[in-house]
């Protein structure tokens, strides 16, 4: 069975460039960083690059243009690395991997946990030199949340009180006006320097979530008379480190220092360039040959090893995990023991060594290793393993046959849908139904469907298999275990239990890091006794960086922060 097994899946692994970053779905922002300062010796840098006494550029290639410079529109794993740059926030996330005071200087959070009240630095500028204020930073949230600005990620401040009510408020049937849900926002401005946020319920991690992306700060008086923010250059103004100057589309963005920046002594590096080369091979070159420091394009497998062999890779687990949603309200996929079955016919450890490579991780849980404790984040999260990720083939037949499919007679036909375009997940769909196939004698068909009939199709539930995922937010386990509560937008597969949704609710609005990392505990290990899903990976990611570039600090959900970066000899 093993070779038959080895051959399927060589076969799958010759069609494959497989990507080292992982293929959940949904990326974000938060949890503990790393020092990027090591990486491989480029030789010699071009003299725009160097550091010799001159102007200190880096030119970093993301790989991916955002359709806009505004951090309330456009936002994702790749992207995102661009307005880490040129925006800044209440608190951000530094090198030792907590989040520090920024715009903000201090805050205090009444007893019940449901008020924050932040106090700003005196003297806060733009980069055109305007002055920032809370009013800037009520603005920039509000705007956010406002139905009319149509913000994808609006959901990521639901935490504050009626920011829900005001996001959906133009729905039909929400039952409240427009002016009144406004108004009910709870956003509130003190003074110039002091901004108070009430909260629907005690959020043990908000302070992360003021360093998330769509959280940044804007200018208002600049925002509201510029017809379309973002657009372009003369469309943008910063609060960040750095300033964007010059906007090539297509090719690169520019970013010079923000000389207006509060912290702007811990700055370094004069220019940042950041390219758009989307062909991971051509990236590749451009770093052999000097022309760039670092690398952010999905390497193919052949390329990692390579690049492995000869000590340059670069790699770190994210807060990514890769799943398959099971469609739970439909037969024979609403039987636990079907469920389980599918999920012990997998030898998970193969599919991600063959198809995914680059250091792709099985999961044995939904939370990913390096998530921090929220008791106490030097130490992760989960130390528990939940299933055996080399598969239990007997017991799969046990349960398949519990279940009335014994040898998989009588077994229905079903689908895994997955995005047509995506070849990784084409590959991982066809080493595990051939897996499925020749373990439990059943017939799962790969089904490739274009973006929108897919995403249709999932909020609809109409399937029996998709390919799903999650890409922390923040630095908290509640993040990942959400997305299963009844009333999620993205629990697709319609699971619904009571006693799950109890354990979260207690996560949610507890202030007791220990109370909530207990309900955390037993919200995961619930999920794997009711198998709502097949967690199949924690994706790793894997990059070139020259030595010659130091102190980058890089955030397992994607983020990179060039503002302590340095040029060295």
């Amino acid at each position: 069975m093993k070779k038959r097994m080895a051959l399927i899946l060589a076969m799958v692994m010759a069609l494959s460039l497989a990507g080292c970053s992982g293929n959940s779905g949904n990326g974000g922002q938060k949890t503990s960083a790393v020092n990027g300062s090591q990486g491989a010796d480029t030789g010699s840098s071009s003299q725009e690059n160097t550091g010799s006494g001159g102007e200190k550029t880096v030119v970093y290639n993301v790989g991916n243009e955002p359709d806009s410079y505004d951090p309330g529109l456009s936002i994702n794993t790749s992207t995102v690395i661009l307005f880490q740059q040129g925006y800044d926030f209440l608190y951000r996330l530094d090198s030792s991997g907590t989040y520090q005071p920024s715009l903000a200087e201090s805050y205090e959070m009444s007893e019940d946990g449901l008020e924050y009240t932040f106090h700003l630095r005196e003297g806060l500028k733009f980069s055109d030199g305007s002055d920032l204020t809370a009013e800037d930073v009520a603005y920039s949230w509000t705007r956010v949340l406002d139905p009319n600005t149509a913000s994808e990620y609006a959901f990521i401040m639901y935490y504050i009180k009626g920011a829900e009510a005001f996001n959906t408020c133009l729905n039909e049937g929400s039952g409240i006006s427009y002016e009144d849900a406004k108004a009910a926002l709870g956003i509130e401005v003190v003074d110039p320097l002091t901004v108070k946020i009430t909260l629907e319920a005690p959020t043990a991690y908000f302070l992360s979530l003021t360093g998330f992306i769509t959280y940044a700060v804007l200018d208002k008086e600049f925002l509201e008379k510029t017809a379309t923010y973002g657009a372009a250059v003369d469309s943008v103004s910063s609060s960040g480190p750095f300033k964007l100057t010059e906007w090539k589309k297509g090719e690169y963005m520019l970013f010079e220092k923000n000389e207006n920046y509060w912290d702007k002594d811990s700055v370094t590096l004069d220019k940042i360039k950041m390219t758009m080369v989307d062909a991971s091979s051509t990236e590749l070159t451009l770093f052999d040959t000097g022309e760039i420091q670092a690398t952010n394009v999905d390497m193919s497998t052949a390329d990692i090893l390579a690049y492995q062999a000869k000590g340059n890779l670069q790699q770190m687990t994210q807060l990514n995990t890769g799943w398959i949603a099971f469609n739970t309200v439909k037969s024979p996929l609403d039987d636990v023991r079907v469920r389980k079955a599918l999920v012990y016919a997998l030898d998970l450890n193969a599919i991600n060594q063959s198809v995914i490579g680059g250091g792709s991780i099985a999961a044995d849980g939904i939370i990913p290793g390096s998530m921090p404790s929220p008791e106490d984040p030097s130490n992760p999260f989960r130390t528990t393993s939940y299933i055996n990720t080399a598969g239990d083939i007997e017991k799969a037949k046990t349960l398949l046959a519990e279940a009335g499919y014994p040898e998989g007679k009588g077994f229905p036909s079903l689908k895994l849908q997955y995005g047509a375009s995506n070849d990784l997940n084409r590959m991982i769909s066809e080493a595990m139904c051939a897996m499925w196939q020749q373990n439990l004698g059943i017939t799962i068909t790969p089904d490739g469907m274009e973006a929108k009939a897919r995403n249709t199709a999932r909020q609809e539930g109409d399937f029996d298999l998709c390919f799903q995922g999650w890409g922390a937010d923040y630095a908290d386990p509640y993040t990942f275990l959400e997305c299963l509560k009844s009333s999620h937008y993205y629990n697709y597969g319609k699971y619904n239990s009571a006693e799950f949704d109890s354990y979260m609710n207690a996560a949610a609005t507890s202030l007791s890091a220990t109370e909530r990392t207990e309900a955390m505990t037993k919200a995961e290990a619930l999920l794997f006794e009711d198998m709502p899903i097949l967690c199949y990976n924690f994706a790793t990611k894997c990059y070139l960086q020259s030595d010659k570039l130091v102190n980058v600090v890089r955030n397992p959900t994607g983020p990179v922060d060039l503002k302590w970066a340095d040029l060295i000899e």
